[in-house]
């Protein structure tokens, strides 16, 4: 992900939170899953409804919407910009 955001200082500065946000999600999903194995699916839930695991995943969520809107925002300035010169050149 750093070398496909290198070009884009916007969006390369968004990786480490995203990298931070899904190692906490994979981290509380994995103790979710141990009180799976250890205990019900009722200590599961618990477990999960415990966690911020709502509040993770929005903040994945946010994070690679914004990443996605940058990226569209870049690949419309790059078009219109070669658009611009193949005009000119035409």
């Amino acid at each position: 992900l750093e070398t496909l955001t290198a070009d884009n200082p916007v969006q390369a500065a968004r990786v480490a939170p995203l990298r931070a946000a899904t190692e906490r999600l994979r981290d509380e999903l994995a103790t979710v899953m141990a009180h799976r194995r250890q205990g019900t699916i009722d200590d599961a839930l618990a477990q999960a409804r415990a966690v911020a695991l709502r509040e993770l995943r929005r903040e994945i969520l946010d994070l690679t919407t914004a990443m996605d809107v940058e990226e569209s925002r870049q690949l419309d300035s790059r078009r219109a910009r070669a658009e611009a010169a193949y005009a000119a050149a035409v």
